[in-house]
Formats: C-alpha cells, sequence, structure tokens
C-alpha cells in the first residue's frame, strides 16, 4: 500500500505500528512461546548494534527489531491462567474495575482479588474474576472494595459449535477465572479517596438517574442513556435488532464517533486552542482535555473511545504548540499506545471496528469524494457524509461478515439519518440536563421533544429493517478470505480514484482468489455427513447433515433454539435446505436416513435415542446392534435390554440432572461402554467418510 500515499517518508511510524500490531495479533494467535520471541527479540538488537553504520540495511533491522518487540509482547500476554473449579466455597476480597452492569435482575461485575481466605490457591491472587451476584440491590461503584463467598471456577468454553464463546472473549480481556455469589453474601466497603475512575462512575450514575427523571418515555431514556453514558442495559431487543439489522449499530456503542461530537460541541462553546495569547492557548488545551477523558472515563473507556480520546488529545495539544503531524502517524502511535499497554486488546472487536474505520477515512475518504463532483453547499455536505460512510465501510465490510456472518444493506441511508440525530439527542441531552439545574418543568419539556426524536429515528431505522432483503445474513468467511475481500475492496477503491490498470488487474487477481477459496469451501462443505448433539438443558436436540442439507430434530420450537443453536450451524455449514422435524414423532423418513420411534438408521448405523417419549424396540436392537445409545432421559436399565457392540458409544445429554449423570456414567462403565457427557465436554459430532468410518470429537 506504499504507493498510494503520497509522502510515505513523511509516515514511516505509521509503517513501524503496522509491523508492531501485526506482530503482535500473530503472537497472540499462533501462541507464540515467550522464549523463543525473547530470543529473536535479542538476537535483532545485537543485528540492529552491527548495521549502525549501514544505512542500507539498518531501517529494514529496525522493522524486524519492531516486529519481534511485538511478537514478544504479545507471547508474554498470551501466557494463559491454569484451569481450575473450586468444590467449595472460598472467602475473597477485591477491587471493582469496570462499572457494574445489570442483566435481567443480576448483577456483573469485574474485580480483581486483593486478599484470599480458606483453601484457595495462592495463583488466584491479583487475578482477574468475572463476578455475578443474584440481585439487583447492591450497585457498587469503581475502586470499592467487594468481600464475598463463592465458588470460583474458570470462565467456561462454548458449548456448541460456532456460538458466542464466552471464555475466549474474557480471555482477550485477561479475564480467566468466574465465581458467582448471592446477594446476601456480599460486604461492600465503599472507596474512601479520590480516584477519577470512581468519581467519574459516580458522575454516571447521577446521569442515569436525571436523563430517566427529565425523560418520560423509558425506551427513549434506555437510548439515550447508551449513546450519551455507554450503559445498553435498558436496551430491548427491538433497538439492538433495528439499529444492527440496518447498520447503525455503530450508533448505539459509545465510540469515536460520540467524542467527536463532543469535542465539536467543546470547540463550538470554547473554540480551539490555535489562536490567542499563550496562556489562554493553555487554558483552553486544559479545558477540552479535561472534558474528553473525564467523558471517556464515564463512558466505561471501551477501545474505541481511547482511541478517539488519544486523538484528539495529541491533536488538541498540536494546535495548542502551533505543531502538525500526519494523522496516520497518530492513529499509528495510539494504536502502539493501547496495545502496548494491553496486548489482548488487538483481538479485541471494538480496536478492529475503531481502527478499522478510522484507517478507511484517512485513507479512502478523498478518493471516494472526488469521484462525484457537487457543486451545491447542502448537496456537497450530504456527499461528504456519504463519502465518510463508504470510506469507512472499507475495512469494515470484511470484519462485519468474518465476525457477524451479515452485512446490512441500507447503512448508508442508515447512517445519514441516525448520525445527524445522534448529534443533536447527545446536544440536546447536555442541555437539558443543565437545565434541569434550574428550571426542572423546562428540562421535562426539552426530555419529552428529545423523545419524540428518537421515537422518530426508531420508526424511520424498523421501516428500513423490514425492507427485504434488510439485511445479508447468512455469510460466512474464514480469516484467510477475509484478507482476500480486504485487498479486492482497497485496489478496486483505488482503480476507481487513479483510473490504472494495473490496479484493476491486482482487483482481478483478488477476486479470482476470492472466488476460489468460496468455491473450495463450498465443495468440502458440499461432501459433509455428520450427526451431531447439541448442548441444551431443556431438551434433546440433535441435526444430520448430508452435504448442504440439515435434518433439525427438535421437542418445542422455541427462540433460543432459533438463534443460539440452528443459525450458527446454518450459517456455518453453508446449509441450502433445511428440514426441521420433531423429534417424537413415530416415523420421519428421508432418502438419507430412517427414523422410527427412538432409532435413527444412517449409512449402516444405528442410533439409540433413550426417552420415555420414545419407544424402544427390542427385536431392532437384537437384529441392529446400536453403536449409538443417546440418554435423552435418566433411564440406565435400558442397557440390560439393548443389544451394544464393542465400539459402541453412550451420550449424555445435557437435560438429565447432575446427580442422574453421575449414576448413568457408573452404570456405563459397568457395561464397558465410553461415556461422552455433553454438559461437561459440549456437544456431540459423528462424522462419516466414504466408508463406515466414525469419528468422534468435540
Amino acid at each position: 500500500m506504499l504507493f498510494i500515499l503520497e509522502h510515505p517518508r513523511e509516515i514511516r511510524f505509521f509503517y513501524a505500528a503496522i509491523i508492531f500490531l501485526s506482530a503482535s495479533a500473530s503472537g497472540l494467535i499462533m501462541d507464540c512461546p515467550g522464549s523463543i520471541a525473547m530470543g529473536l527479540l535479542i538476537t535483532s538488537v545485537i543485528a540492529l548494534g552491527a548495521s549502525l553504520q549501514n544505512p542500507r540495511i539498518f531501517p529494514w533491522l529496525l522493522f524486524l527489531f519492531i516486529f519481534f518487540m511485538g511478537l514478544t509482547l504479545a507471547s508474554r500476554a498470551g501466557q494463559t491462567a491454569p484451569e481450575i473449579d473450586l468444590s467449595f466455597k472460598s472467602g475473597f476480597s477485591g477491587i471493582i474495575l469496570e462499572p457494574v452492569e445489570i442483566k435481567n435482575g443480576k448483577i456483573q461485575a469485574i474485580t480483581r482479588v486483593i486478599r484470599l481466605t480458606g483453601d484457595s490457591p495462592d495463583f488466584l491472587l491479583n487475578q482477574k474474576i468475572l463476578l455475578k451476584i443474584n440481585g439487583d440491590k447492591i450497585l457498587p461503584f469503581i475502586r470499592d472494595t467487594i468481600c464475598f463467598s463463592g465458588k470460583i471456577r474458570s470462565v467456561p468454553a462454548a458449548k456448541n459449535p460456532d456460538t458466542f464463546c464466552q471464555k475466549k472473549y474474557y480471555q482477550n480481556k485477561g479475564i480467566y477465572y468466574a465465581s458467582y455469589a448471592q446477594e446476601n453474601e456480599i460486604f461492600l466497603n465503599s472507596f474512601a479517596g479520590f480516584h477519577i475512575l470512581n468519581f467519574a462512575d459516580r458522575i454516571s450514575r447521577k446521569l442515569t438517574g436525571r436523563i430517566n427523571a427529565i425523560i418520560p418515555d423509558s425506551s427513549a431514556a434506555s437510548f439515550i442513556t447508551a449513546i450519551f453514558l455507554g450503559d445498553k442495559s435498558g436496551l430491548s431487543q427491538e433497538v439492538k435488532q433495528a439499529f444492527s439489522k440496518t447498520g447503525a449499530a455503530h450508533v448505539l456503542a459509545v465510540s469515536g464517533l460520540h467524542v467527536g461530537i463532543i469535542f465539536g460541541i467543546l470547540a463550538w462553546l470554547i473554540g480551539l486552542p490555535g489562536r490567542g495569547s499563550f496562556i489562554r492557548r493553555i487554558l483552553k488545551c486544559l479545558a477540552i482535555l479535561a472534558s474528553i477523558w473525564i467523558y471517556a472515563c464515564i463512558t466505561g473507556l471501551s477501545p474505541s473511545v481511547q482511541r478517539a480520546a488519544c486523538m484528539l488529545s495529541i491533536y488538541v495539544i498540536g494546535r495548542t504548540g502551533n505543531r502538525h503531524a500526519p494523522a496516520l502517524n497518530v492513529v499509528g502511535f495510539v494504536a502502539c499506545l493501547v496495545v502496548a499497554l494491553n496486548p489482548k486488546i488487538v483481538l479485541h472487536i471494538g480496536f478492529q471496528f475503531s481502527f478499522g474505520a478510522i484507517l478507511g477515512i484517512l485513507l479512502f475518504y478523498q478518493p471516494i469524494k472526488r469521484m462525484i463532483y457537487m457543486p451545491f453547499g447542502w448537496l456537497a455536505s450530504l456527499w461528504s457524509m456519504c463519502a465518510v460512510t463508504l470510506a469507512a465501510q472499507v475495512f469494515i465490510f470484511p470484519l462485519s461478515i468474518y465476525y457477524f456472518n451479515q452485512f446490512p444493506l441500507p447503512f448508508l441511508l442508515a447512517s445519514i439519518v441516525a448520525i445527524p440525530v445522534t448529534a443533536f439527542l447527545l446536544s440536546g441531552t447536555m442541555a437539558a440536563c443543565i437545565i434541569s439545574l434550574i428550571s426542572f418543568p423546562f428540562a421535562i419539556l426539552a426530555g419529552r421533544l428529545l423523545a419524540i426524536l428518537y421515537s422518530i429515528l426508531f420508526s424511520f431505522l424498523s421501516f428500513l429493517e423490514k425492507w427485504q432483503p434488510a439485511s445479508w445474513s447468512t455469510l460466512k468467511m474464514d480469516i484467510s478470505q477475509m484478507f482476500l475481500l480486504f485487498g479486492l475492496i482497497i485496489f478496486l477503491v483505488l482503480f476507481l480514484e487513479k483510473r490504472k490498470k494495473y490496479l484493476l488487474v491486482l482487483a482481478g487477481c483478488f477476486l479470482f482468489l476470492f472466488h476460489c477459496a468460496i468455491r473450495m469451501d463450498i465443495a468440502e462443505k458440499s461432501g459433509q455427513r455428520k450427526f451431531s448433539i447439541y448442548h441444551r438443558y431443556q431438551d434433546c436436540v440433535l441435526s444430520i447433515m448430508e452435504g448442504r442439507k440439515m435434518y433439525f430434530f427438535e421437542g418445542d420450537k422455541n427462540s433460543w433454539t432459533d438463534q443460539y443453536l440452528l443459525s450458527p450451524q446454518v450459517v456455518s455449514s453453508r446449509i441450502k435446505k433445511l428440514n426441521r422435524e420433531n423429534l417424537f414423532d413415530q416415523y420421519v423418513t428421508y432418502p438419507e436416513f430412517l427414523k422410527y420411534d427412538g432409532h435413527f438408521f444412517w449409512d449402516s448405523i444405528h442410533i439409540l435415542i433413550v426417552d420415555d417419549r420414545l419407544k424402544v424396540h427390542e427385536n431392532l436392537t437384537e437384529l441392529y446392534p446400536a453403536d449409538l445409545v443417546v440418554f435423552a432421559q435418566h433411564d440406565p436399565a435400558i442397557l440390560e435390554k439393548i443389544n451394544c457392540k464393542k465400539g459402541t458409544v453412550a451420550v449424555i445429554c445435557a437435560s438429565i440432572p447432575p446427580w442422574d449423570r453421575d449414576a448413568l456414567r457408573d452404570v456405563c462403565a459397568i457395561y464397558g461402554l465410553p461415556v461422552y457427557d455433553i454438559s461437561m465436554d459440549g456437544a456431540f459430532s459423528m462424522t462419516i467418510h466414504n466408508e463406515l468410518n466414525d469419528q468422534l470429537h468435540e
């Protein structure tokens, strides 16, 4: 990408930052050993010192040193903590590190252990713990000390394939353990001193109460609280879905957009510190920096907020001293600073989306804007907003498909409406909170106007959501396909701006490689043959995949199964035809398999489902010994009636209570049957290849 930048020598720091970030991400993904990374770093330092007199080799060795430095930081941060599952309760004391969240009447807090009692292992000291409290009456602030008694265990991994992995998400935040406590087991000790995060958390709580008081509509109040303070706990599922499917979800999460709006309001009120006397510029600089960082602390210091606050701080300081630095260097410096403080943040979705959006704007805003000439004032402003939105999507588009398997089509129209409305709501909320200190009735009137504006925005996005197709919701890409799509989009945008044939050739090459990768993935999925039993506490849910056809068996249909079991499987396996059947129907037949009561016959494999709602025919088990026995209910006596052969596997569903699972494992051990416990090991999967060759894996 060097040739697309006008002054490559001026932004060498940006190139170094890209190398550092790439090394950090590679070290975390590949789990590079720390000793190897440190050895490479020391070797690069020695080579760097030996090449000081050689100006041709020195820059390349410097970049190599930066790469190994990022690799070393990532390898040290990537060290995982040991797995534990304490069967006894112990006492702990911890400090609240982040604003608490309230979900379904339960409090969720991030604490750092500062004191242990009982027989708890010593390595838990200074570890971050995800604490879930059953109740919502105790609301601690950041830096408060909380004493609790509970069992500490490792954060559980995802039990079903291709679903959100809570373990991986929290590990990227440096959290490996979780604990659960009742509200009556909690003792809270409030922080007595002064800390900026504690102060900001208290202001956030007061502002939340003030917003709820001046805005009568609870839905509008929850939305404004989310975009102003970053607290999304009160948002309904309908609101989240409307913003997500229309491409306006970035409005809900406090990010650089919101910090930029606050900065614009401050610049309009007091002006930028670029003019006037030195003392006046210093005072403006301090006022703006203090306001930005207090607001960043109030909203929780998410990666996108950190990036925006750091960039604006550098910009304001530069204007105060009449200095200017290339924007790409500033972005690179901020990214390296954030990753150096917390290397795991480079894998955080918010970090990638935030820096991806700002890089897209800096690199492609002007080329996209120059594609269409707008001579008139308001049309030029409208096209500028469209160009910014399109430029931000250059890097967001592949990330959105990779992480969420969807891309909203009306994102441009939604952003054109949502961004100005959000700016007006933020400024109006600030004004209403200030007015409430003087005249509460006028503040309530302002709150009603804000609620009306929110209802108009929500109605507009709901209308866009109903437009079919509102989004591509069945897209799938792996990481290699994502990078190929990156290359295709970048070179295509560059060709439209520069009109160079070699750029079109490069875009065509990336398109060809991307198409080949997709077709190879589809060909692989067309040959899949898999039987799966999923993790679900209420009932037994299973599926049979024959190529890109899926037969899904369940008891009662519900939205949880559709969202967390069926939809991820349909997308990841590229299912083209879906057949949903009732597990308790007596007779189901397809060309690929036959189901008769509790018996599945699939490619010479006999699968037996043990459930009192499904009849087991002993004569069938005599003729066809069971290859797989699936216990959907506790019935160990069934093993005496059925015919098992060598290699038969028993699978215990998660719907069976823990005490019955233990009894079933003991009985299966007597009969010499290997046991797969879905509640412990996650979803069960059996794959068949050309001949009868069953492979068991998680």
